[in-house]
């Protein structure tokens, strides 16, 4: 009598349905190493792992940590916590790979090449929020060998195995008439690197996390959108929030006023990471600053902008020079992109450049960037219309809205969430974030660097162009 096996799909662990935050097994043992005052660690973890694999391919964590006693780098005591800081490191460590975790259905198999315990991985997959039955098999090296398979395979008809190793979890059971897809989203992306090769270590981590918790369905708009708001434009805001800073200190300001809707999500960042430096976000637009220069005059002198950094996202400089000269006001403008070859009607910059009574910096300027598009302002929107007016109300102002947005409104809500799982972990992290954006020589040179990339994004900057994205009523 035939048999019929049960249809499962098939995944890897590590780096397919959980990540590392830490990104790879050499800086979690590093940080267990520094978390216990062990010197070099790290080095002497991976050598031992790799003594009692030459000895034997089946070996266990245990098995690791008593060979660190056996050649003297630490007593047994010691191996017993240091082996405890690594489960409970891999456990901090632990971040869900969104789009694979939800492919996952009951009963389905994860096999892994793994020195940990089934009951920890068990245990780190619950953790990551798989809330699903699985089969789970572990060995050192069943796939890498591919001796897995074929027990698999008689019990099992697997439709796919899913995997990040091209020899693990390709190669190998494809031998075995298995249909493979070769998953490497856990990878940094060159961006990411680009960010640790600066000493943003954290701020990439955060944009990897961010964008391995994707909770769109791949290739979908929203998924593009979030994936690209994650990884360019997350970094940037925390990189703007410094060079901000700095500028108002420069140009010996007290406060800074971020104008809405273009540095709403900056205004956030900006008091995230600096809560006790004054700020505040001024609803302010080109068209409506023209249209009433005396009510925008009364409005901002409530806000102190005399004594203030008046900050945006893009910005020609044309409507605040001709409000500065209009009102007699100095004016301290900042603005991280100076549309200074794209200009929406012909001036003359250097003019408004020289005007001593509009002191305006900018961070990088269009004439520097290969491909401009407009993507950066459309990633930093906020979820109402440009403002058209202003109403007096006793002695404040209340915006008036445009009521049309350029988002619908699915897409605009993936920007919102973004954000908000950004800010997430930004609150929690504030303070090693700011170190390393402290360790900045030349922010300005960040900022440029990551709009540039943003732009030569061709998806982003078809996007930014509106003609995918319309409202279809």
């Amino acid at each position: 009598m035939t048999t019929l096996r049960t249809t499962v799909q098939s995944f890897d662990l590590f780096d397919t349905l959980i990540a590392r935050a830490c990104v790879s097994p050499v800086n979690l043992f590093t940080e267990v190493g520094c978390a216990l005052g062990v010197a070099d660690f790290a080095a002497a973890r991976m050598q031992a792992e790799q003594s009692v694999y030459a000895a034997s391919d089946q070996f266990d964590l245990t098995a690791i940590y008593r060979q660190l006693s056996a050649i003297g780098y630490c007593d047994a005591s010691l191996a017993a916590r240091l082996m405890a800081a690594e489960v409970e490191a891999e456990f901090d460590n632990a971040i869900p790979i969104a789009e694979n975790i939800a492919s996952v259905r009951d009963f389905d198999l994860v096999v892994s090449d793994m020195y940990l315990p089934s009951a920890t991985l068990r245990g780190l997959l619950q953790h990551v929020g798989l809330r699903r039955f699985v089969h789970l098999f572990v060995s050192n090296v069943g796939k890498h060998q591919a001796t897995i398979w074929p027990q698999l395979t008689q019990r099992w008809l697997i439709l796919r195995h899913i995997g990040d190793n091209a020899h693990a979890d390709v190669a190998q059971p494809q031998q075995f008439g298995i249909a493979t897809s070769h998953y490497t989203g856990a990878a940094q992306n060159s961006t990411e690197r680009y960010l640790d090769d600066m000493g943003l270590t954290l701020v990439s981590r955060i944009a990897r996390r961010l964008r391995l918790a994707n909770p769109y369905v791949a290739d979908t708009l929203e998924a593009e959108l979030w994936n690209s708001f994650v990884t360019f434009n997350v970094p940037l805001l925390c990189v703007s929030a410094v060079a901000v800073k700095r500028q108002r200190t420069a140009c010996g300001k007290r406060k800074v006023l971020f104008l809405s809707r273009d540095c709403h999500f900056l205004s956030e960042v900006f008091l995230s990471l600096y809560p006790d430096e004054p700020a505040e976000l001024v609803y302010v637009s080109r068209n409506a600053l023209a249209a009433d220069v005396d009510g925008f005059a009364r409005y901002l002198t409530g806000h102190n902008v005399a004594e203030s950094l008046v900050c945006d996202i893009v910005s020609t400089g044309l409507s605040w020079w001709r409000f500065s000269q209009s009102t007699a006001q100095s004016i301290a403008f900042f603005a991280l992109v100076h549309i200074d070859n794209h200009q929406y009607q012909a001036f003359d910059a250097n003019e408004l450049l020289q005007d001593p009574q509009y002191q305006f910096q900018a961070a990088t300027r269009t004439s520097e960037i290969d491909k401009w598009s407009i993507a950066i302002e459309m990633l930093n929107t906020a979820d109402h219309g440009a403002t058209v007016a202003l109403d007096p109300v006793g002695n404040d102002f209340v915006p008036r809205f445009e009521a049309r947005h350029e988002l619908p409104s699915n897409l605009l809500k993936c920007l919102i969430l973004a954000q908000a799982a950004a800010m997430q972990s930004l609150h929690t992290q504030r303070h090693t974030v700011r170190q390393e954006l402290a360790g900045l020589s030349d922010p300005d040179a960040t900022i440029a660097t990551l709009v540039s990339r943003l732009c030569a994004t061709d998806w982003i900057n078809r996007f930014a162009d509106f003609s995918i994205c319309q409202p279809t009523s």
